[in-house]
Parts: structure tokens; C-alpha cells; sequence
């Protein structure tokens, strides 16, 4: 639903996937390591290096997007799905 919102309101097909696959990432934060220190994180995004959460997220928008781009919500959410397996492990994927 989030995907067709995205679409609806104007975002291409490039910019709904990527925020399609942050909105996934982002539901999984419970499974990612904790900043050190709670004022790490709250650092200016320039000033702090890619932490698991971008990197997590920026390797799975790549590996969805490395096919091309694609306008079908079902093929989105396969890649995804097979996208966060492999770096979070086998059964990371939860309906």
C-alpha cells in the first residue's frame, strides 16, 4: 500500500522502491546493533560514518534496483524480501 501511496502522490518508480525499501529496513531496526552511545547517534548525519542501519539499507536498495526498475509491487517486495534475507539470515522475514 505504502508503494502505490508513493506512486499516487508523484514519486517515481526509483523513489517509491527506495522509500519502500526504508520503510521494510526501518521495521527491522530491532534486529540491528545499538549506536554506543545515545549522543552518537543523535550526531549530524555528515559528521558520523555509515552506520548497520544505512548500510543495511543502502545494499538492499542496490541489490533491489541492480535488475532495473520495475513499476509491479509484487516483484518489489520479492526482491526485498530475498534482499534482506541474505544480509539479516534465513527467516529475518516475517509477514
Amino acid at each position: 500500500m505504502f508503494y502505490h501511496a508513493c506512486r499516487a502522490g508523484g514519486c517515481s518508480v526509483w523513489d517509491a522502491t527506495v522509500l519502500y525499501v526504508g520503510v521494510r529496513v526501518g521495521a527491522l531496526m530491532d534486529r540491528f546493533p545499538k549506536a554506543k552511545s545515545s549522543t552518537e547517534a543523535l550526531r549530524p548525519h555528515l559528521m558520523r560514518s555509515e552506520g548497520p542501519v544505512e548500510q543495511i539499507f543502502r545494499e538492499t536498495s542496490e541489490q533491489v534496483l541492480q535488475p532495473g526498475e520495475v513499476d509491479d509491487v509484487d516483484e518489489i517486495e520479492n526482491r526485498t524480501d530475498a534482499a534482506l534475507t541474505q544480509r539479516l539470515g534465513i527467516g529475518a522475514i516475517t509477514n
